[in-house]
């Protein structure tokens, strides 16, 4: 038999997750994306130019710290119940 469920969905990074723990992690992602953006690997059709590409979890330096504190935040954020602001977005309003 099918029947309808109530659960609780987590949302993060723009899709939705059943653990918090997922959502959280897809989040962070997203922060970090936004802040260093991936760049597709590129070669002329004379082949040449090259640039092998970028991808943060490659690149920066310790990027599993990097990814652990921004999960924090996340999950601190989440429990507070408020949305995490926009990398770069000034709170307060004017200066």
């Amino acid at each position: 038999m099918v029947k309808a469920e109530s659960a609780t969905i987590y949302r993060g990074g723009g899709r939705r997750y059943l653990t918090l723990r997922s959502a959280v992690q897809a989040e962070a992602r997203k922060i970090i994306e936004t802040k260093y953006p991936t760049e597709k690997e590129y070669t002329s059709y004379d082949m040449q130019e090259h640039s092998p590409g970028w991808y943060w979890r490659d690149k920066l330096n310790r990027p599993e710290v990097l990814f652990r504190r921004v999960c924090r935040l996340v999950r601190a954020a989440a429990s507070i119940g408020k949305a995490m602001p926009a990398p770069g977005a000034v709170e307060g309003g004017n200066n």
